[in-house]
């Protein structure tokens, strides 16, 4: 295995789960944690991340890999119902940092109504495999409260927040798509830009969250709990 391909998980500390508002987690994998329809985690979770495609691996591999890559990538639907789908089980979010901010980047406010923006960095997991990293703005601008009140939760992802209201994504251009990407890729590491994407989701009322995610090994994962290299995940 290629060792840039994928961070050792860090050990995790028996401390009680941080709420959005405190201060963020400087750890390189630990951070704020909830379950996704399970009962709450009580401490964060150390997990393992790495890139969606093994450069170890042989041709005819990376090739399946892409192929299967290129399917996600082309999604147009919940990216946490498709994380669902592939776990078969309860995912686990982990956020590192949400806040407000009047701070977002030109090319976020270019698209976003408004002046402040709540802005989260979160991850998607199952079976300790992180499965994709997200960075989020969601206009506060004409937020609908029970939006609001989830987000402010910490504890749902963007997907089901979103199933109660008519949405449309759009694509970013390229140039923006990289400034978010890098944006994201410091807060975890592990750059994967083909893995990448970043858009837009729109509601009635005009363009309401951007966000990019960066698609990693985790999504590979077997429903029966195996690795995909075929080891078993305890």
């Amino acid at each position: 295995m290629n060792l840039t391909d994928r961070q050792t998980p860090a050990t995790p500390a028996a401390a009680p789960i941080a709420t959005p508002n405190s201060a963020p987690n400087t750890g390189s994998n630990a951070a704020p944690t909830s379950a996704v329809n399970a009962a709450p985690v009580s401490a964060p979770i150390a997990l393992e991340r790495a890139t969606f495609i093994d450069s170890s691996a042989d041709t005819a591999a990376q090739e399946r890999h892409r192929w299967l890559l290129r399917l996600f990538l082309a999604q147009d639907g919940s990216t946490t119902r498709l994380c669902q789908a592939i776990a078969a089980m309860p995912l686990t979010l982990q956020v590192r940092q949400q806040t407000v901010t009047d701070a977002a980047p030109a090319c976020v406010r270019d698209v976003l109504r408004g002046e402040r923006f709540i802005y989260r960095v979160s991850s998607l997991a199952a079976r300790g495999q992180v499965m994709m990293d997200n960075l989020v703005y969601v206009a506060l601008d004409g937020l609908p409260q029970t939006m609001r009140d989830g987000l402010d939760s910490g504890a749902i992802p963007i997907g089901p927040l979103l199933e109660s209201l008519w949405v449309r994504r759009k694509p970013l251009p390229s140039e923006v798509a990289t400034i978010l990407n890098e944006q994201l890729w410091s807060e975890f590491g592990l750059p994967d830009a083909a893995a990448s994407r970043a858009y837009t989701i729109a509601t009635p009322g005009g363009n309401m969250f951007v966000i990019a995610e960066t698609y990693r090994r985790g999504m590979r994962m077997n429903s029966d709990g195996a690795r995909t290299d075929g080891v078993p995940h305890a």
